[in-house]
């Protein structure tokens, strides 16, 4: 079975056994993924996709499905009405292979990650859609502007729901050791470190998967609450040349302008936390000190 028999396989399965119990009319990744594995025992990796859930998005690409986070916070399938569905039921795929990232290209601020997949502090969790500023742990007295979203963080049951999805995937549905490490209080530690003890690449792959899971999730919500990506991803990090000679500064107003263009990315809390010299703070704020 090549790519191509594989993809289609997948897409047959989840037009014949589409029965979506979600109010959001979806069908979890995991089941699908059950499903495919009952008629072929190989992990999708035989087929040239490093996770099955690559492809799932390899049908997206195509047009076929639609991924996303279903109402539990769980990767969910959609599937596609009219001749996309059609197409996926009755005939070989619209488009040709290509292959598919196999890890995340972009990484969350640390800051928002936490936000997004922690339990704690408690209370309601407040995003300025301007500046990137994170205020957690509120106690329900929302913002009078409209410069600021809630956070609708992940449900613990939703994440360790993936974590079994991805066990699934990886064949490793009825490892003792990882279910328990699943079930721990710290099972965001414990899990990992279960599957370090099993093999590092194990552990490698469940954090890019875990990444891409929760990046879908923040992408979602920032669509629909109209934030740019740019305040929650994290800036590509230099290479040590780099550092030494940024491309693109050919002088120092270059470098004060690229400077600048960093601090307009802090929040408010960031600024304030800098050492900055009364004398410039004097001249912007109270000039007519100076006159005196």
């Amino acid at each position: 079975m090549n790519p191509e028999q594989y993809l289609q396989l997948v897409a047959t399965q989840i037009c014949e056994n589409f029965a979506p119990n979600d109010p959001t009319g979806s069908m979890t990744a995991a089941k699908v993924g059950y499903l495919v594995r009952r008629t072929v025992p190989e992990p999708s990796s035989a087929f040239g996709f490093l996770k099955f859930k690559d492809a799932l998005i390899e049908l997206e690409r195509r047009g076929l499905v639609r991924l996303g986070p279903n109402s539990k916070g769980a990767l969910a399938v959609w599937r596609l009405a009219g001749e996309a569905a059609e197409a996926v039921a009755g005939g070989p795929p619209v488009a040709p292979f290509a292959p598919v990232s196999l890890r995340p290209s972009r990484f969350l601020r640390p800051p928002v990650w936490s936000a997004f997949v922690s339990q704690f502090p408690e209370g309601e969790r407040l995003f300025n859609k301007v500046s990137g500023e994170l205020r957690l742990g509120r106690a329900g007295d929302a913002e009078p502007n409209d410069d600021w979203a809630k956070i609708d963080s992940l449900d613990i049951d939703a994440q360790r729901e993936d974590s079994r999805a991805f066990l699934l995937e990886e064949g490793r549905q009825d490892d003792p050791s990882l279910l328990a490490a699943i079930e721990s209080p710290r099972w965001y530690s414990d899990l990992p470190a279960a599957l370090r003890a099993i093999d590092r690449a194990l552990e490698g792959k469940w954090k890019r998967h875990r990444s891409r899971w929760v990046i879908a999730h923040v992408e979602k919500w920032c669509g629909e609450n109209g934030i740019s990506h740019a305040l929650v991803f994290q800036q590509a990090a230099p290479s040590r040349h780099a550092l030494s000679s940024p491309p693109g500064i050919r002088s120092g107003g270059d470098l004060k302008e690229h400077l600048l263009a960093a601090l307009r990315r802090m929040s408010t809390g960031q600024l304030l936390a800098l050492r900055i010299p009364a004398k410039h703070l004097v001249e912007v704020l109270r000039p007519d000190l100076l006159a005196e």
